[in-house]
């Protein structure tokens, strides 16, 4: 049995995760909460930590009742019973994250972006991961969770999980109307340093238009797309071909995670490189093999040092 205690409200600290999950809040929930402490008191009192837990937390550090107490000390309360947690005295801090984050999750009417990165950390906690280190646009477990709680797949999943690496200032124009997604997705490609600086930018605007303003300031204007198959191939050469030689030989250097996550792509990509060969292989009736000899033969060199710039469907 937990036991119930008199403390001053200034005592309740925040859970050092609060604000990352659930730093955003509804106006209007938060009004109501407000309206029905003032009519009817307070009717579930917070819980939280007690002194000397395993998961290294002041005691008094809140696990539910954040923005009960918020709303207590607006209308002027200065006492407030709590529920001491003594059952968490033996949890690690992932177990009472968990806890904090599914009583969120349970309680409150969530934003999709909030409840997706709500399921993410919830994941991190279970796998006793640190936050912020499973970045549901590459996992596909992630991925898969997000779309279960929030009924989603395709195409509008895969954006929302990118829009999750984005800082939460970027976020939070999202959330709040102000930055459509398909917008706020084309920074997520962008460098680290080059977001955060369109964050403290985003942070200060005044409204909407002010905020598209700024982000479409970022992003390059759409490039003419290839008209047929074979520039396609060609601007996807033209992007990997640099990279290649990098690749080469590293296979085990790879996380088998990250590869794991794209085999669909891969599998689709392999495919299409056999055709290509083939392809390659029957271009005017001579075996590929024949024409990169001929070619050695016209230059003067080794045939071994020459690369083919034959195209695989043809001239």
């Amino acid at each position: 049995m937990n036991p119930t205690k008199s403390m001053k409200l200034a005592r309740l600290l925040p859970h050092p995760e609060q604000s990352r999950f659930f730093g955003w809040h509804s106006e209007a929930d938060y009004q109501a909460l407000l309206n029905d402490i003032e009519q009817n008191g307070l009717q579930h009192p917070p819980e939280v930590m007690p002194p000397k837990n395993a998961a290294g937390l002041p005691a008094g550090t809140i696990i539910k009742g954040h923005q009960r107490k918020e709303a207590m000390l607006e209308l002027g309360y200065k006492d407030v019973t709590v529920i001491v947690r003594m059952d968490l005295i033996d949890a690690d801090a992932a177990t009472v994250t968990g806890l904090l984050i599914a009583d969120n999750l349970a309680r409150r009417q969530l934003h999709p972006l909030e409840k997706a990165r709500a399921v993410v950390g919830l994941l991190e906690a279970e796998k006793k991961r640190a936050p912020g280190t499973i970045d549901p646009s590459h996992s596909t477990e992630a991925r898969e969770r997000v779309g279960a709680a929030l009924g989603m797949s395709g195409r509008h999943l895969v954006r929302l999980c990118r829009i999750l690496t984005l800082p939460d200032a970027i976020q939070r124009a999202v959330r709040d109307g102000h930055l459509p997604m398909l917008l706020a997705e084309k920074l997520t490609g962008m460098g680290r340093e080059v977001q955060s600086e369109i964050a403290g930018t985003v942070a200060r605007a005044k409204d909407a238009s002010a905020i598209k303003a700024i982000v479409a300031a970022y992003v390059p204007p759409p490039q003419p797309q290839p008209r047929n198959a074979t520039q396609v191939f060609e601007l996807f050469i033209r992007a990997v071909g640099p990279l290649l030689p990098r690749l080469d030989g590293q296979s085990k250097n790879i996380y088998r995670r990250a590869v794991h996550d794209r085999i669909s792509e891969l599998h689709l990509l392999r495919t299409i490189t056999e055709e290509l060969i083939d392809s390659a292989n029957k271009y005017d009736g001579v075996p590929a093999e024949t024409l990169l000899a001929k070619m050695a033969a016209d230059l003067g060199r080794s045939a071994t040092t020459v690369g083919t710039g034959t195209p695989a469907g043809g001239a």
